[in-house]
């Protein structure tokens, strides 16, 4: 498979429906991804600009030590806020099912 077209970022989404499209968009560019292809990101030199300076990251370094230490940081901020906000969410909210 070739070069797959990623998905606009940045695009302010103001509805759920809007929210929903994208995620949808999302799902299906990470189903269409071949297999080797994303293997093939663990050896790959990722660089992220940072403050003046560069951090350079493998693949799996990315992964393990910048994008999910982001993703969760994000995720449990927002949790927090709704909460906060009063929406009525639960710790099985931020966990998913468990023992499936």
């Amino acid at each position: 498979m070739g070069a797959t077209q990623v998905p606009p970022a940045g695009v302010a989404r103001t509805t759920f429906a809007e929210l929903q499209e994208a995620l949808d968009t999302a799902i299906a560019y990470l189903n269409a991804l071949d297999a080797r292809s994303v293997e093939a990101g663990v050896e790959r030199t990722i660089e992220i600009p940072a403050r003046g300076r560069t951090i350079a990251f493998d693949g799996a370094r990315f992964i393990s030590q910048f994008a999910l230490p982001n993703f969760f940081f994000h995720f449990a901020t927002a949790y927090a806020i709704l909460r906060q906000k009063g929406v009525p969410l639960t710790k099985n909210e931020f966990m998913g099912p468990l023992g499936q």
